[in-house]
């Protein structure tokens, strides 16, 4: 049997780094086959870590034969998983110029229209590789996911329920209905989707999130933060945009209006913004410290998860705790840590869960800064007794400012990614 073949098997039995080695083996006999390459990069496709050499792949069989749809179609399919949506949808569509008639090119371009949360152009191309093959079990699930997105939450069941009762240990199937029932805030139903999902395919990182995310949403802090999620989600992303400026611009116009009623109406307006504000960057982090007090839930976390749950969760709140305590019973020093740590989870909540090694690199130094900032402030106050004497007060300002600026950047791409490659 030829390596090609035998690769090809190893892959089918889940033993990829088996059989990437053989399909290295065959790619030095023959460096000119594009099917080589491209089994290649389907392979590593399925290989955490190594999306960035399934692209290196796939590019070599373009290379080798530039007319290929379904090249164009797994390049798109890849660009997707590296959170680079607009890269795919032009590999997409290039598939589908050199065959209209395909239908994973169809997938590929619904699941970068996703990417950019442009929904209905998504449902659209689904439809059409639906249309083209009724019973892809790929494109059911994903039209389940785009309708969800949507809100069309009866829909989407529907078409869970159908392909459910076609295969009823289909596991992205379970997960979709798991996300469902989340969504509607059935929260131990959701459990049991996720549960099934994850036995029938233990490494199908769309049902561990989903797990993870019904075991924060026991919390009502958090399952509130879930419905603010649910319906940002129907938007795009340059709608998003549109709507946190709105309600910045109606904080500021709030404020100026209320300073005319009375002072405390502008605390409670600054206040609600800032829980707001701070609330999105670290829910995330107070739900994993939740689920990390839980003896059988913390399996569910991968190691930055449960560090994301120590610094941000627990750094929060511990941070705010002291600061209540070094205001009133404590000595004075003891707020100052507290402040730091409460503050620097802020920058925290954008460290651990992050892929991008220059995000990690600007909002880790800016979380250290921080904890720095109130150690200096503690060694002033007991120095000199005032803690914000320089250098600790010019400090202080760039701390908080660093820390606000921080949420502004993390909605930079390049700084801000999920672990997909």
């Amino acid at each position: 049997m030829s390596a090609f073949l035998r690769a090809v098997q190893l892959r089918d039995l889940n033993r990829h780094e088996d059989a990437v080695e053989l399909f290295h083996q065959h790619l030095a006999e023959f460096p000119n086959d594009a099917e080589g390459h491209a089994q290649l990069a389907v392979t590593q496709l399925d290989m955490a870590g190594e999306r960035r050499k399934a692209l290196e792949s796939i590019d070599a069989a373009i290379g080798i034969e530039a007319d290929n749809a379904t090249y164009f179609a797994c390049r798109s399919l890849i660009l997707r998983r590296l959170d680079q949506p607009r890269e795919a949808l032009t590999a997409a569509e290039t598939a589908i110029g050199l065959d209209p008639d395909h239908e994973v090119a169809w997938i590929a371009k619904a699941g970068a229209l996703s990417g950019r949360s442009e929904w209905a152009a998504a449902q659209m191309a689904v439809e059409k590789a639906l249309e083209l093959e009724p019973d892809n079990p790929h494109a059911q699930n994903q039209l389940a996911v785009i309708l969800r997105a949507q809100g069309n939450l009866d829909a989407a069941d529907r078409g869970t329920g159908r392909r459910l009762e076609r295969d009823p240990e289909d596991s992205m199937a379970h997960a979709n209905a798991g996300w469902s029932a989340l969504q509607r805030h059935e929260v131990r139903k959701a459990e049991e989707h996720f549960r099934e999902a994850l036995r029938l395919d233990s490494e199908l990182e769309y049902a561990r999130l989903g797990l993870r995310e019904s075991f924060k949403a026991r919390s009502g802090f958090y399952r509130l933060f879930l419905r603010w999620v649910f319906f940002l989600q129907k938007f795009s992303e340059g709608q998003r945009i549109l709507i946190f400026v709105g309600i910045y611009l109606a904080f500021r116009f709030g404020r100026v209006i209320l300073a005319q009623v009375h002072p405390v109406a502008v605390a409670l307006l600054v206040g609600a913004y800032l829980v707001f504000v701070f609330s999105s960057f670290l829910a995330s982090g107070v739900g994993h410290l939740l689920i990390l007090k839980d003896r059988n839930a913390r399996f569910a976390l991968t190691r930055g998860e449960k560090l994301d749950g120590l610094f941000v969760g627990g750094g929060f709140i511990l941070g705010f705790v002291l600061v209540i305590l070094g205001l009133t019973v404590l000595p004075r020093g003891v707020a100052f840590i507290g402040g730091a740590m409460a503050i620097g989870a802020i920058p925290a909540a954008m460290v651990f869960e992050n892929d991008s090694r220059e995000g990690r690199l600007l909002f880790g130094g800016c979380m250290l800064f921080v904890y720095l900032t109130g150690g200096v402030c503690l060694v002033q106050d007991l120095r000199t007794g005032d803690p914000f004497a320089a250098p600790a007060g010019v400090m202080v300002g760039v701390a908080v400012l660093a820390a606000a600026l921080s949420t502004w950047l993390s909605m930079v791409p390049r700084l801000h990614r999920g672990r997909e490659e």
